[in-house]
């Protein structure tokens, strides 16, 4: 998720259906059989209105995510996979209460890639 002043590094964690969505600067996210994927540790932000996020289309990051080896719950069972991950923005300001200690240690990374992908399109220099 990128904000309109270019913050990045949250993750969609929790769908409040029309309360909004909430945002994590990182954690831990669960895949499910189904293909959804629940953040099963971490903090959360505040929630961000739905109409102000945008895909931004060609855009693409990956995310890693874990589940239990063969469906079975325990200690030392977790496979750790990394998927491809839409990307988004939002025009709502940045309202986490988390602040820049609990970003992702990987944001400058993260945002190169992505200037990259839109520069490749045309989208900015």
């Amino acid at each position: 998720m990128i904000t309109s002043s270019f913050q990045l590094g949250s993750c969609f964690s929790h769908d409040w259906d029309e309360g909004g969505i909430q945002t994590s600067p990182g954690g831990s996210f669960y895949l499910q059989s189904n293909g959804h994927a629940y953040l099963s540790a971490g903090g959360l932000n505040p929630c961000i209105p739905k109409q102000s996020i945008e895909r931004i289309n060609g855009v693409t990051l990956q995310g890693r995510f874990w589940f239990f080896h063969h469906g079975k719950a325990g200690a030392d069972r977790g496979v750790y996979v990394d998927c491809v991950c839409n990307v988004f923005k939002t025009s709502s300001p940045y309202g986490g209460f988390l602040g820049g200690v609990f970003q992702n240690p990987q944001a400058d990374s993260l945002k190169a890639q992505i200037l990259e992908q839109l520069a490749a399109q045309g989208e900015c220099s």
